[in-house]
């Protein structure tokens, strides 16, 4: 049930962020400012490191879960990852 709620509001905070896009913000970023590696980063939130670095690249576009996922890792909003 929480998981649902919370894919609410990232859908929600997603919508938000297409209307007021600032190219500052992304995974790469928040990655880099908390000294993490894409292979540490990967492995705390349960992705595939390769996924993790097509996602980054804009080749793969991520789940609503995976979002929530990186974000809840990085501790960042996850309308700042895209």
């Amino acid at each position: 049930m929480c998981l649902k709620i919370y894919a609410i509001i990232v859908s929600y905070q997603l919508l938000c962020k297409l209307a007021h896009h600032d190219e500052r913000h992304g995974i790469r970023r928040e990655q880099e400012w908390r000294g993490l590696h894409q292979e540490q980063l990967a492995f705390v939130a349960a992705l595939n490191r390769a996924y993790v670095s097509r996602v980054e690249r804009g080749v793969r576009n991520p789940t609503v879960i995976t979002v929530a996922k990186l974000a809840v890792v990085l501790g960042a909003e996850p309308y700042k990852l895209l």
